[in-house]
Order: structure tokens, then C-alpha cells, then sequence
């Protein structure tokens, strides 16, 4: 299962990387939000996955894209639990406040010295290439190949996944997901159809588990 194999890379990167100020910060970090809320933490584990994978065919830095979707939903551990860990759909005024997330995570990221590819990652991953995103609505000119990979990454973990306040809970499959993103893309413009094309080459490939249907990533 998928994030079984990205909690094994999970457990591995700690011990490669024990020792190295970054990684420790940002360990401690995860661990912060793993006890404000597992399944956001679940989740985090699941996009630094996903993103390493695509990083990887295109000859980028594997671990540094683990590690940036480790923290791209930090910003969740100031959150209250509406909506963090509502089980109903999300009222206007939660929908707001959980937008917050991300400029929250990008602070964070900052006043702790974290790298600017691994600020960019969070910081577009809500972003959109038509510019229909948050926080700032910014276009594909101002989306760097970080934010790219974050967009492809984290939608996908979410629609493969419970997500509680998703009006219909429904969980796609690795497919139903693949050929729903890349329909928004050519459509919409809103995905890079290029990582959506290396994503998919990757599941074809068997490069990644199936999706555990167990879980529930808020």
C-alpha cells in the first residue's frame, strides 16, 4: 500500500538525515502536527511520497521533495479543530480560515531558515496554473516546477483518500483520480499536464502501492 511504502521512506530519511539541522527542525515539526492531528500528518507523509516520485523522473532532488511535502501543511498545527478535524462539510467562514494554512506554513518555514524550494512547495500548493488557487491566485509563469509537483501531488493524495469534509466522501481510484486531474488540466488549465503525465507513468509502471482505503487524510 502506497503509504506504507512513504512511511517506510519516511522512517528511512530520519536516519539518513539524523543530525542535519534542517531535516531535525523539520522532524520536529512533523512531529508537532502528527499530535495535533494523525491524519493531516498521514497525509503529509503520503504528498512528500508522490512529490519524490515525480522528482525523480525528472532527475530532481528526491529527498529534498520528500521533505518539502513533509511540511507543506505545517501551517495546519495552528488551526482549530474546526475545520481541522471536522467530519461535516465546511461552512464559508471554515473554508476561510483553513485557507490560512498555507501563509501560515510558509512563515513558519521562513522565521525557520527552511530553503526556498522547500518555502515554494508549500507555498503554491494550493495554487493553480489558470490562476483560480489561493492565497494569491498567481498564473504558470509564477509557479515554479516546487509548486507544480506540490498541486499534482497533494490533489492527488486527497482524492485517493477519505477526506471528511468532502461533500460526497468519495475515494477514487489511482485512474478515476489520474483521468479526473488530467481532465481539469487540458480543460481547465488548472494542473501541469506534464506532471500529471509523469504521475501517471508512474502508476502504470507499478511504481507506487495501492492506495490503503482505510485511511482518512484531513
Amino acid at each position: 500500500m502506497a503509504f506504507y511504502e512513504a512511511n517506510y521512506e519516511f522512517i528511512r530519511l530520519k536516519e539518513v538525515y539524523k543530525g542535519n539541522p534542517e531535516w531535525d527542525k523539520a522532524f520536529v515539526l512533523f512531529h508537532c502536527l502528527s499530535m495535533r492531528d494523525r491524519y493531516t500528518a498521514e497525509h503529509s507523509i503520503e504528498v512528500g511520497y508522490y512529490a519524490a516520485k515525480i522528482a525523480e523522473q525528472l532527475e530532481l532532488d528526491v529527498n529534498r521533495f520528500f521533505l518539502a511535502g513533509l511540511l507543506h501543511d505545517i501551517g495546519k498545527i495552528n488551526m482549530d479543530d474546526n475545520p481541522l478535524k471536522s467530519d461535516n462539510i465546511l461552512s464559508e467562514k471554515e473554508r476561510k480560515q483553513l485557507k490560512r494554512h498555507v501563509l501560515s506554513g510558509v512563515m513558519t518555514l521562513t522565521e525557520l531558515g527552511f530553503g526556498k524550494d522547500i518555502v515554494q512547495f508549500c507555498l503554491r500548493h494550493h495554487e493553480r496554473m489558470d490562476g483560480s488557487g489561493y492565497p494569491f491566485g498567481v498564473k504558470e509563469e509564477h509557479i515554479s516546477i516546487e509548486g507544480r509537483i506540490a498541486q499534482v501531488a497533494d490533489v492527488f493524495s486527497t482524492l485517493t483518500n477519505f477526506r471528511s469534509y468532502r461533500s460526497k466522501h468519495k475515494i477514487y481510484t489511482y485512474e478515476e483520480a489520474i483521468e479526473l486531474m488530467r481532465k481539469d488540466a487540458i480543460t481547465l488549465g488548472i494542473f501541469d499536464l506534464r506532471v500529471i503525465s509523469i504521475l501517471e507513468g508512474i502508476i502504470d509502471n507499478k511504481k507506487i502501492g495501492l492506495p490503503d482505503r482505510n485511511s482518512r487524510y484531513a
